[in-house]
């Protein structure tokens, strides 16, 4: 008689789940080893798939800078809406740059430890769902939650 249990439902789902987050193995050639340990390989990869690995970190230099410019292009727009002044609107850019540090650091540490599958396979799904959570309004249609009291005197 065997030794093992047939796994349950939840076993199996369990199992499934764990495999489609698992690294995949990959064998490197003697010229695609790295040279010390712990550092990145280097695959040999063809003209095309080069092609695309370029187009693709040209895409990524592109958009990086775009959530900063986006604050800074729509401060204006932030301050009327809340009703701000010009300091208090200057450091938008400054705390969104800062959060964007500080969370990179935890981003790196999860990354590190569970691996670059799970953590991109998570955090793209998250940030998918927020970004249809989050769907953009006109900014008269939504009440302003930050700024003053209804009935109050805007600042200048």
């Amino acid at each position: 008689m065997s030794s093992h249990r047939p796994l349950t439902r939840a076993g199996r789902l369990a199992h499934r789940i764990g495999c489609f987050f698992a690294e995949e193995d990959r064998l490197f050639g003697p010229g695609e080893r790295p040279a010390v340990s712990g550092s990145p390989a280097s695959p040999q990869h063809g003209a095309p798939l080069r092609a695309a690995y370029a187009v693709i970190a040209v895409l990524l230099g592109l958009t990086a800078g775009l959530g900063s410019a986006f604050v800074l292009v729509n401060a204006p727009t932030i301050q009327q809406a809340m009703g701000w002044s010009a300091v208090e609107v200057a450091w938008l850019p400054t705390a969104y740059v800062m959060t964007s540090i500080s969370a990179n650091l935890v981003l790196i540490k999860f990354r590190q430890q569970y691996g670059l599958r799970p953590f991109a396979i998570l955090f793209l799904g998250l940030y998918a769902m927020f970004a249809f959570v989050i769907w953009p309004r006109p900014i008269s249609d939504t009440p302003s939650r930050f700024g003053p009291p209804a009935g109050s005197p805007r600042r200048r």
